[in-house]
């Protein structure tokens, strides 16, 4: 017989490791239920079966840790008395005669003194003889009542020894059995001591591996806690009691359960029992499915028949541990009912079309995950004191069969219920399995209802709830498929013997399980000794998603890295007087000064000679130096051979320039820039209100013809496809800034000249940077976003401190001027524009030592240098396709629709889109006029929305939402992978007659133009460009008779945008994204220039609703409001509650002509007029609006009330509401960051709602 290492009892250490994975278990365990109990349904039994189905695995693994936390090895006393012995085991007519002939020889080679005893039911002749011959007890009975526990009883009446161990059959004890055993009975007050039942046919079958398994970590760690209780069992087998305590319960208990009725007498009776964990018996445990079967419905029935009789009776007579320990033990046999509630619950869900929860799938994995890997962790590291090697792992099989055991545990409850007896017979020993598909028809019938539910549930609704209970259903059939073929090992093993083929197939994964066992015992080994490592990193790793999942909100609103924190610095470094830096210069500065210019500026004047055209040496020098050329483009016309003799030729530049008259010129110009292909700044006409240049007043020009010839030279690049030219827009006096700006979408970058005089000036005064600037400063257009660059910055040299004074500029711009991104030094001493009349003398602006205007540079921690200088467009590949008008049904023009989102992210959402809904949606949407929807994809939702659709005859706009990226040049492969993912749905749905266009969704050139100023936008936007182009041609090709839309914001850069994508995409439609913020700078004027054809592909209601134009296709924002885990928006013609906003009323009115119902009264909400403080508390009032003035509302008739409070993320984006009450007047508890919050109310009247929003306070204007 195989011996083993005794075990021991746990270290401080290890007892420390344990209870605090158990505590950490029940900690997440408790967030888990508590995260449960706050989540929705649709199906409240549903609900509260999954949470009993739920609440008792929990219950039973509290009970399993309970059992673990006083592991107790129970010493073992020294020798002070010898006992007398009987030893006794039975035998029941048709139990095989070498098992019991194996187990009477291995009692009698027990080294201790003892008398065997054989109770023989049988009184069978052959082994009555065996006995005579061996000199062994036969003992038979002619009244056989009580089965195992009147046998027993009966042998107690042949025999007088002080002590009797009871052996079952099957079980053949070790020499040295009563060697562990007798000395513990010298403590007077023990009545039994029990040791561990060990099997020796465990790998025989997978149902025996199954059994076994189920029983170790019983035998284990749990029976040597119950030391500690005072609740160890007696099991039946290798349980030795005193004599003195049977006979004071009348001997062993009778029933089913007759060793945990004897146990309960006993401890009822004052006696205290034992646990030795030792192996010193092995036997049989049930290798065929009918047997095992037999065995649990007998344990079952019994331990039901205790709980419900014997448990009450006793109850007061038992310790407090004791009665827990005897009320809990016979719940383990109710898993039937929760087994078979596990499976009721996806086929009702599926037959149904409902869900017993909706989970939030990111926050239940952030909980389970921890409380999983803990169940899991736990279970591996107290196996440390489970009996041997092959007792360790997950037990797979075990938990397998005990779920394909559901309808047995079932019928013991309901027997019991019933008073419906089960007749005791022995546990079959032989290996012989007849035909058990009775056995297996329950798990049959329960996997082929499943499958019903399946392709009934995911036929009629597609939803991701319906998936998750489809795979739910699917895996209890593979659960109880088990258990089925397990039952049938013992016939496949004749079947494979005959078949050389599957032999040698289950030869080779027998020589791989072998290989496997041996790394699982490895694996296993490293998570025992490394538990308490684990259990830090888990902690660590939950406590990280926590906040990951708090935090996630606002870090995912802006993904892109924000490139706008800049200080390039640049220069001016002329080696002569004609306007153009010198590059040797340039290089001596810096490596003198350890700056890298970013920036070379030079200038040229307009003309048709050769020093008017592009320096292209010059240029290529400055790029390969890493930086970008400004080229400050002065309007001269004298230089131009058609003007030279002209008397005005200096005169009405401007218009000259509007009138067309200068347009060969720019031809010529533009060209040379656009051959360029990289960034290059253009400084047109600077200082243009400066009296000393020919382009300002002195030469008769306007500020409204300074701004017409700026426009028209911006859209004459833009018309010509020159798109690297970043607009600097340099105005002289901050006085002039107002009547000389051409507009935010005109203007890349402001320029400001930024030159201290000094002795020069006027009034002989030294002005510092601030003292220039600070009049800019003030102005608006210095606070709408554009990138401020000192376009000329110096100090003369021969005024004083020009270190000082350039020190202190570059630290009011870093400190103090945030919209300042450049600084261009003017370091030259060939100026010849002096502020003095008549004056032939140069200023030098020269800076000694850049040195320290470095240092100041190093320390500012801002962006010193661009993304890159170098070649912006690709080379392209494909060819253009001619853009289409028209699609199947119809124009643009005709469509009326709207976005469908609802519940699109079902993941984090907290409902799942049923087919149903979708078909309400449809049908009101059909009542309105809407004939179109948008529909984002590929999802989950596909097949029933598209479905749906067909049904009701709705278009679709299928729609591609482009992920954030962080970084689009980094981003090449995932975009690829998006593409290659968009064109295996044009592929797979280009059949669908219903979608009407493809459409790309949330293009980020917004979000570009947010986060990178030129020339850094350049890049990250060509990367975007090439991969849109090489996109709309491959879905072009796929599907040429369906046309592609591409979206873009309207904003003040829209003209530009539509454009450059013209000129690079071959889209047939261009997609405007209007109304998504309340301060959109779409004018529908500017709207009618665009030269391609175009409708709104995301609009708000009231500014489609006063649109003056009737003739664009509109899709409005959404359909519904939507909330998830972690964003909340309200931009729906339905609220979160489906609820009917005034906005949809009014659509409905001009798209089909239906009666607007009675309007909600206009209602604001009144603040209080005090000051609100984190923690206060402040009332709200509803106000209504009466004769021209506003009233508090106090009654109000038909009209109800919800308010919620919002919370927005740091950029105003709201990200969670709360419903905080009803009523005309709130009073609100003030949050933390009052100013994060908003109050939302909704008037209903009805099913019409209107949705009004207010900040907490009245912020004050400065």
């Amino acid at each position: 017989m195989k011996r083993n290492n005794p075990v021991i009892n746990p270290t401080k250490y290890q007892l420390f490791t344990l209870r605090l994975m158990i505590f950490l278990g029940v900690f997440c365990m408790f967030f888990f239920f508590a995260e449960l109990f706050r989540m929705d349904t649709d199906s409240a039994p549903l609900y509260w079966m999954l949470l009993s189905t739920i609440g008792f695995a929990c219950a039973q693994i509290i009970h399993e840790w309970i059992h673990y936390l006083f592991i107790t090895v129970p010493k073992k006393p020294g020798p002070q008395k010898d006992f007398t012995v009987d030893v006794f085991t039975t035998f029941c007519a048709g139990e095989p005669y070498e098992m019991i002939k194996e187990t009477l020889i291995a009692i009698k080679a027990i080294t201790y003194p003892h008398q065997t005893y054989l109770c023989d039911e049988a009184n069978d002749p052959y082994l009555k003889d065996f006995c005579e011959e061996h000199g062994i007890h036969h003992v038979t009975r002619s009244l056989k009542i009580d089965a195992k526990a009147g046998n027993i009883n009966n042998a107690l009446k042949h025999s007088s020894s002080e002590l009797c161990l009871v052996l079952d059959p099957d079980h053949v004890p070790f020499p040295d059995f009563l060697d562990h055993v007798i000395p513990h009975f010298n403590r007077p007050e023990i009545g039994f001591v029990q040791v561990v039942q060990s099997y020796k046919n465990q790998d025989q079958t997978l149902i025996a591996k199954g059994a076994a398994q189920q029983t170790y970590q019983f035998y284990g760690p749990m029976m040597m806690t119950m030391n500690k209780y005072g609740t160890v069992l007696a099991i039946g087998a290798n349980c030795t009691f005193r004599r003195e305590a049977l006979d004071s319960i009348g001997g062993h208990a009778a029933g089913l359960a007759e060793d945990m009725h004897t146990s309960m007498q006993l401890h009822a009776k004052g006696w205290k029992s034992v646990y030795v964990p030792v192996v010193v018996a092995r036997g049989l445990v049930p290798n065929t499915l009918s047997a095992y079967y037999s065995q649990q419905l007998k344990w079952a029935r019994g331990v039901f028949e205790l709980w419900v009789t014997s448990y009450p009776e006793l109850f007061r007579k038992f310790s407090w541990k004791q009665k827990i320990h005897y009320g809990t033990i016979p719940v383990f046999y109710l898993s039937g009912i929760f087994y078979l509630l596990n499976f009721i619950i996806p086929i009702a869900s599926l037959m149904g079309n409902t869900s017993p929860v909706n989970i939030d799938f990111s926050k239940f994995f952030i909980l389970a995950f921890p409380l999983t890997i803990l169940i899991i962790l736990i279970r591996h590291f107290v196996q440390k004191w489970v009996m041997e090697e092959e007792e360790r792992g997950f037990h797979l099989v075990g938990g397998l069969l005990m779920i394909g055991t559901w309808w047995i545990f079932l019928i013991g409850f309901v027997y019991t219920l019933l008073r419906i007896k089960v007749p005791y017979i022995p546990t079959p020993k032989d290996d012989e399995e007849g035909d058990n598909r009775l056995l297996n028809l329950p798990n049959m019938l329960v996997i082929f209802i499943s499958l019903v539910a399946i392709g009934y549930g995911l036929y009629h609704d597609l939803n991701p709830y319906n998936l998750f209970m489809a795979g739910f259903a699917a895996f209890n059939c593979l659960i109880l498929l088990f258990t089925i073929a397990a039952s049938k090992q013992l016939q496949f093993r004749k079947y494979k013997v005959k078949h050389a083929y599957l032999f040698f197939v289950m030869q080779q994964i027998a020589i791989f399980k072998t290989h496997f066992w041996k790394f699982r015992r490895r694996v296993y080994g490293w998570m025992r000794n490394a538990a308490l490592l684990i259990t830090g990193a888990i902690t660590c790793f939950t406590v990280y998603l926590i906040t990951a999942q708090k935090s996630g909100t606002e870090a995912a609103t802006r993904p892109f890295p924000d490139r706008r924190d800049l200080l390039i610095p640049g220069v001016f470094a002329p080696s002569q007087s004609e306007g153009l830096s010198s590059m040797r210069l340039v290089r001596e500065i810096e490596k003198q000064s350890d700056i890298h210019f970013g920036i070379v500026s030079l200038y040229l004047s307009w003309g048709d000679q050769k020093k008017n055209e592009l320096p292209g040496k010059l240029l290529d020098s400055i790029y390969d130096a890493n930086a970008v050329p400004m080229i400050t483009w002065e309007p001269w016309q004298s230089l131009f051979e058609q003007t030279r003799n002209d008397k005005e030729k200096e005169v009405k530049v401007f218009s000259r320039i509007t009138d067309g008259k200068y347009d060969a010129y720019l031809s010529r110009f533009s060209n040379q820039v656009k051959a360029l292909n990289r960034p290059v700044f253009i400084r047109f006409a600077h200082e243009a209100d400066n009296p000393q240049y020919p382009w300002s007043a002195v030469g008769g020009n306007t500020p409204a013809e300074f701004i017409a010839a700026w426009k028209y030279v911006h859209d004459y690049f833009g018309n010509h496809q020159v798109h690297n030219v970043i607009w600097v827009w340099n105005p002289w006096k901050a006085e002039a800034v107002k009547t000389y700006f051409p507009g935010k979408e005109y203007v890349d970058w402001i320029g400001v000249t930024n030159l201290n005089y000094a002795n020069q000036n006027p009034d002989g005064k030294s002005y510092t940077m601030e003292e220039l600037y600070e009049p800019f400063h003030r102005l608006k257009e210095f606070k709408n976003g554009l990138p401020v660059m000192l376009a000329e910055t110096g100090s003369l040299r021969t005024a004083a401190g020009q270190q000082e004074w350039l020190q202190n500029a570059f630290h009011q711009v870093d400190t103090r001027y945030p919209e300042i991104k450049s600084i261009v030094f003017f370091d030259s001493g060939e100026d010849k524009n002096t502020l003095i009349t008549n004056s032939n003398s140069h200023l030098d602006w020269r800076v000694e030592d850049f040195n320290p205007i470095g240092k100041v540079l190093k320390a500012s921690r801002k962006h010193t240098r661009w993304v890159s200088n170098q070649t912006i467009v690709r080379p392209e590949s494909g060819q253009m396709t001619d853009k289409k008008r028209t699609f199947s049904s119809g124009k643009t023009e005709d469509i009326r629709g709207v976005n469908y989102t609802r519940d699109q992210n079902w993941k984090i959402s907290y409902h799942s889109l049923k087919k149903e809904e979708i078909i309400n949606d449809f049908r009101q949407m059909k009542q309105m006029g809407i004939n179109t929807i948008k529909h984002f994809g590929p999802n989950i939702y596909d097949h029933n929305i598209l479905n749906v659709a067909a049904q009701k005859n709705l278009g679709v706009v299928y729609s591609f939402w482009i992920e954030d990226q962080n970084n689009f040049i980094t981003a090449v492969e995932k975009m690829e992978r998006f593409a290659d993912e968009i064109l295996k749905t044009v592929n797979r749905l280009k059949h669908n007659k219903n979608i009407i266009i493809w459409n790309i969704g949330n293009t980020p050139m917004l979000q570009m133009e947010a986060h990178f100023y030129k020339p850094d936008l350049f890049y990250p936007r060509e990367v975007y460009l090439s991969w849109l182009r090489k996109l709309v041609l491959s879905i072009q090709q796929a599907d040429p008779g369906r046309p592609v839309a591409v979206d873009l914001a309207l904003n003040s850069k829209l003209g530009a945008n539509a454009v450059l994508l013209q000129d690079r995409v071959p889209f047939a439609y261009l997609g405007l994204v209007a109304g998504n913020h309340e301060n959109d700078e779409h004018d529908e004027d500017e709207i009618k220039k665009l030269k391609m054809p175009y409708f709104y592909s995301s609009i708000n209601p009231d500014h489609y609703l006063k649109l003056k134009s009737k003739i664009s296709g509109a899709i409005i924002e959404n359909w519904q409001d939507q909330q998830t885990k972690n964003t909340v928006s309200f931009d729906g013609l339905k609220d979160l509650y489906g609820n009917n906003k005034t906005e949809l009323y009014g659509l409905g009115a001009r798209w089909n002509g239906l009666n607007r119902p009675e309007p909600i009264p206009g209602m604001k909400i009144l603040k209080p007029a005090t000051t609100i403080l984190e923690s206060g508390t402040a009332t709200y009032h509803v106000m209504y609006e009466v004769n021209e003035g506003w009233k508090i509302l106090t009654n109000p008739k038909d009209l109800k009330f919800k308010w919620h409070l919002v919370k927005n993320d740091s950029y105003g984006n709201p990200i969670q509401t709360n419903e905080i009450g009803t009523g005309a007047e709130i009073t609100l508890k003030i949050p933390a960051s009052p100013k994060r919050y908003q109050l939302y109310l909704y008037v209903i009247k009805g099913r019409q709602v209107q949705v009004i929003k207010s900040n907490l306070n009245t912020p004050l204007i400065p």
